[in-house]
């Protein structure tokens, strides 16, 4: 995490070609990926 990232917080992931932002506190994820990948970076 940057400190002087913008708000909310959040993190990026990406896989294969696929790129999502989830926020941290709302769970809302942002972008396209695979499901099964997207269930391990929910996790």
């Amino acid at each position: 995490m940057y400190w002087d990232d913008h708000s909310p917080p959040h993190f990026h992931a990406k896989y294969a070609g696929y790129e999502i932002t989830v926020e941290i506190l709302t769970g809302i994820v942002e972008g396209k990926f695979p499901k099964r990948a997207l269930r391990h970076i929910l996790e």
